[in-house]
């Protein structure tokens, strides 16, 4: 697998690479996947349904990590010429929220693989607001077999 560049212009691509759907977008970019990591983009606009008081809360910075997760399973399942699977969070741990991020203000989330077995991904995640980190933890993603 190779690195991806997906422009800002083509979002439709990312819906085709995740299961939701508006409302509940919480990535505008995939930048980069690979075997090691994957990366995404995302700009908090202030009708987000997770944004409250001018901020995202935690629980919109979660379900970015896990999409940025959801995005990397898509890009794999596309390049593969197969549909992309659900996924499902099978846990978080090491959660460490520094801050939450306002309204207007761009997210670039990071997922490093630590270990891929069988329908399980366990990753290290990381979110970065204006280069400063913000979110951090470590996430389990199960894949549903059909």
């Amino acid at each position: 697998m190779g690195t991806c560049k997906i422009l800002k212009s083509e979002y439709s691509k990312v819906l085709n690479l995740i299961p939701q759907s508006p409302p509940m977008v919480m990535i505008d970019e995939l930048m980069e996947s690979d075997e090691e990591l994957t990366k995404t983009r995302f700009l908090i606009r202030e009708t987000n349904i997770f944004c409250h008081n001018g901020v995202l809360t935690e629980p919109g910075l979660i379900e970015n990590i896990a999409q940025t997760g959801a995005a990397r399973i898509g890009y794999n399942a596309r390049i593969n010429n197969k549909i992309p699977p659900l996924g499902f969070i099978g846990a978080i741990s090491d959660l460490s929220i520094l801050l939450l991020p306002q309204v207007d203000t761009e997210l670039i989330s990071t997922i490093f693989i630590d270990h891929e077995i069988y329908n399980a991904s366990i990753v290290r995640a990381q979110i970065q607001n204006n280069e400063l980190l913000i979110c951090e933890c470590k996430m389990k993603i199960f894949i549903q077999i059909k």
